[in-house]
């Protein structure tokens, strides 16, 4: 994992490093903590049947698996395992339950704009602002006074990348009238 961080991590955010520590410490406290020749395709499946019995839906679970797979081929091609990567190939069986996201019903969200109206306070302008634009917390919490155009022709918020805030996707950089 440390090689790992240290050879993959130049320029990645913070989330990348908690991601890829959250997702080694599931393996080391499931199978534990083991030298990459020692762990088998048995031990992978025991990992996977670990998360299946989560009731977690196979997206999840994909993800976790792929970047324990990562974080293994980059370890044992410069520790010079040759054993094949045993989380490789692991069949994460389709359950068929796909977990959808419903939006806020907009009377929800009608009622949680009066309520901010009524209560003047720094948190109810950050949640009025996530309910009128749409925007992530973190975009909200990370804005700049700069950042709101209120003289534009058309009003809006510039959301940019900043130094103590970086945006989750590139396409994340947007204005928002």
């Amino acid at each position: 994992l440390d090689l790992y961080l240290k050879l993959k991590g130049q320029g990645r955010d913070r989330v990348f490093f908690r991601t890829a520590r959250r997702n080694i410490r599931y393996v080391t406290d499931l199978l534990g903590n083991r030298s990459l020749s020692l762990y088998t395709s048995k031990d992978a499946g025991k990992f996977r049947d670990h998360f299946i019995a989560k009731c977690l839906s196979p997206s999840p679970v994909k993800r976790v698996m792929a970047s324990v797979k990562a974080i293994y081929n980059l370890g044992a091609k410069e520790l010079g395992v040759t054993n094949p990567n045993p989380f490789t190939g692991i069949f994460i069986p389709d359950n068929g339950t796909v977990i959808e996201r419903l939006p806020v019903p907009l009377d929800v969200i009608r009622t949680i704009q009066d309520e901010c109206f009524m209560i003047d306070d720094d948190n109810r302008w950050l949640v009025a602002m996530i309910a009128d634009t749409g925007m992530r917390l973190s975009e909200a919490v990370g804005l700049l006074v700069d950042d709101i155009k209120l003289d534009a022709k058309i009003p809006h918020i510039t959301l940019q990348k900043h130094p103590w805030r970086p945006l989750k996707t590139a396409s994340s950089q947007r204005d928002i009238p």
